[in-house]
């Protein structure tokens, strides 16, 4: 028997388990704060940590900007560091989000920022989810940059 796990959950623990890498380092809780934007249909469009550095004063470390696809998914999310001596934001990686018109299946495709090139990297890593009508992943294969094969995962019990 099959066990369902709704695509949103899915991709929220994606986006989470990205996130708590980069905040696994990060000071207590107490030590900083989130700024987070939305679009006027309540779409998260942006959210940038800032750390306290002394008292009162904040420092930029990271954010997050979303786009959202004409159908309202989230479409890209894109991961910019604070660089202190530059005092500006510099892209660090992206995650795609592409949908199939043609079967209930997306991809996650996330790529590196190439600082000598000014480009992205090829894709490293790949996620591909297949769903049923409701929303609830049926399946789902990975791989990792230079793997041409995916590991597959059914779900079921």
């Amino acid at each position: 028997m099959k066990t369902s796990v709704n695509f949103r959950t899915i991709l929220v623990v994606v986006v989470m388990m990205v996130a708590g890498v980069i905040s696994a380092s990060a000071k207590d809780s107490e030590d900083c704060f989130f700024d987070k934007k939305r679009n006027e249909s309540g779409q998260l469009i942006s959210k940038t940590k800032y750390e306290f550095v002394q008292k009162g004063l904040a420092q930029a470390v990271y954010k997050y900007e979303y786009s959202y696809d004409e159908m309202n998914r989230l479409e890209k999310e894109e991961f910019y560091k604070w660089n202190e001596s530059e005092k500006k934001w510099q892209i660090a990686s992206c995650l795609n989000h592409i949908y199939s018109d043609y079967d209930n299946r997306v991809e996650l495709e996330y790529m590196t920022w190439n600082l000598n090139a000014n480009k992205f990297n090829e894709t490293s890593e790949k996620a591909v989810y297949w769903y049923d009508n409701s929303g609830n992943i049926l399946s789902y294969f990975m791989s990792k940059e230079n793997i041409n094969t995916f590991d597959e995962f059914t779900l079921a019990n």
